[in-house]
């Protein structure tokens, strides 16, 4: 992997004969003087079976496609994939085009994942994109979140987890989770609610549409950890438990 055409202090393109790019996964260029990250907001992928003329997109920049003749990728003549990144520091100045790329180690980027250590947060999943650092977690980073696929069940986890600092919402008391019908909101919302039961945080919660009981397990918890959320929840109906004033 390799930067290519003009590059800005925002904004870099990054070629690759072998590697597709992800979406939101964090790369390293290898700037012997910045030494930057970024991050990949777009991508696109060039088929040689397919006339060049019908990919050229107008978003691209026309020294972007230049830029990739001179590094020698053949334009028409072999199979190819394009990144955008948004570099994630300020810098003084452009990084060198032709400069490699690589996938970091967690090590590299623990800092911009993790914003405080597992037991001192919530643990909500895994952050998208970084499914290739799950060799180089610490074990204690290891087996923390594993997710839920309707269909299969419990699957190990396979990335940094996204621990969500809490503590820091004494500044910012405020979230918004936003998204269309069936997107998963509610489930989001249940994830945040069983962190908080296992913190033993007080929580008040106001559940119109009664997704929000443990006295159903949930398919493939732990029958133990269902069991203690239980107990820690208690149910107040309005107009039978509780009034409106």
């Amino acid at each position: 992997m390799q930067v290519v055409g003009v590059t800005t202090q925002q904004y870099i393109y990054v070629a690759s004969r072998q590697r597709k790019f992800r979406i939101g996964e964090i790369l390293v260029i290898d700037d012997p003087e910045l030494e930057p990250r970024g991050e990949v907001v777009e991508t696109k992928s060039f088929n040689r079976f397919l006339p060049l003329t019908m990919e050229r997109s107008p978003l691209i920049d026309p020294a972007v496609w230049e830029g990739l003749e001179q590094v020698g990728f053949r334009l028409g003549e072999e199979t190819f994939h394009l990144a955008k990144l948004r570099v994630l520091s300020d810098i003084p100045y452009p990084v060198a085009v032709g400069s490699s790329v690589h996938l970091p180690s967690f090590a590299e980027v623990y800092d911009l994942l993790l914003p405080c250590p597992v037991d001192a947060g919530l643990v909500l999943g895994v952050t998208l994109g970084t499914e290739d650092m799950q060799g180089t977690l610490p074990d204690e980073l290891k087996n923390v979140a594993p997710l839920y696929k309707k269909g299969e069940g419990i699957l190990p986890q396979r990335g940094v987890p996204f621990v969500f600092d809490h503590r820091a919402m004494q500044e910012y008391p405020h979230i918004g989770i936003f998204g269309g019908s069936g997107s998963g909101k509610s489930f989001g919302m249940r994830v945040i609610l069983e962190e908080l039961l296992e913190k033993q945080i007080p929580t008040l919660v106001f559940d119109p549409h009664y997704e929000m009981s443990f006295s159903t397990p949930f398919e493939g918890m732990d029958g133990g950890k269902a069991k203690k959320y239980k107990g820690r929840t208690e149910i107040l109906t309005v107009g039978k438990d509780t009034g409106v004033s």
